[in-house]
């Protein structure tokens, strides 16, 4: 007996399950349809921009029925039209005013003739003094007349001269070395003076001057005041010389006396000489 009711119980529990089973496939496929519906409504509404006034709705076949949206026609605005684009004032400007002759292209050979351009003009500059040759003074302080020498003669060797002996010394150096001022003092004269050629004078202590000879020319006048190491001309051949050289005096009271004293006191150290 208590089998039986068991049986029973199980059947009653089976029946139950089936009947929910079948609830619920009956229920889920409506859902679904309904989701549907409502996505076909609203693709239809985005779509159509104006929809036709109606009072009554129409169910669907298939499945639930959703209400259909209802909205009176809309008059959507035209799109603007685009505006012509107008021409620029200032281009009716510019080929108003030229004229005809303007616009006509040159005829001939003007027409293959390049683009004349300003040419730039010269500009004078005035020529600057060299400036002094950087060549340290001897011991005394005194500069020689050229930087780069040797001695042809030196003072008081006898030979062709009009005193019978040679006043000075020579310092033999290329044609157009610059000479320079030995020591401070004041152009007296520079001219030609017959054997001597171009003769700078400079007054360099009471009734003390020095004498430069053959130049090829002046960077000096008389009355020039010059410093020691300046460059007062440039060594040439002018006068009487058989070679490019400076003829260097030291007069005293106008009288010449041996010029090395006054470049190296305690004796000269230059051996090349040639008599």
């Amino acid at each position: 007996m208590a089998g039986n009711s068991h049986a029973g119980v199980v059947r009653v529990e089976h029946a139950a399950v089936a009947l929910c089973a079948a609830a619920i496939a009956a229920v889920v496929p409506l859902a679904f349809l309904d989701d549907e519906a409502q996505a076909a409504a609203s693709t239809q509404t985005a779509v159509t921009p104006t929809i036709e006034a109606s009072t009554s709705t129409q169910p669907k076949a298939v499945g639930r029925t959703a209400p259909r949206q209802v909205v009176d026609r809309v008059e959507l605005p035209e799109p603007p039209q685009p505006k012509p684009i107008p021409a620029t004032a200032a281009l009716r400007e510019q080929l108003a005013t030229r004229s005809l002759s303007e616009l006509t292209e040159p005829e001939g050979t003007a027409a293959f003739a390049p683009a004349s351009e300003p040419q730039p003009q010269p500009v004078e500059l005035a020529t600057p003094k060299p400036p002094p040759v950087s060549v340290s003074p001897t011991p005394s302080g005194w500069y020689t007349p050229v930087a780069k020498y040797y001695f042809s003669a030196r003072y008081g060797v006898a030979g062709d001269w009009s005193s019978g002996r040679h006043t000075g010394l020579d310092f033999v150096t290329r044609n157009g070395a610059p000479i320079r001022a030995t020591t401070n003092g004041v152009v007296v004269a520079a001219a030609s003076a017959g054997a001597y050629g171009n003769l700078l004078q400079i007054k360099v202590a009471p009734k003390t001057q020095v004498w430069m000879a053959h130049l090829q020319r002046f960077n000096v006048r008389p009355g020039d005041v010059v410093k020691a190491g300046e460059v007062v001309g440039w060594v040439g051949m002018t006068g009487n010389t058989s070679g490019p050289h400076c003829h260097f005096e030291v007069r005293v009271k106008d009288k010449a006396t041996n010029p090395e004293r006054f470049f190296w006191p305690d004796g000269n150290v230059v051996t090349r000489i040639n008599r």
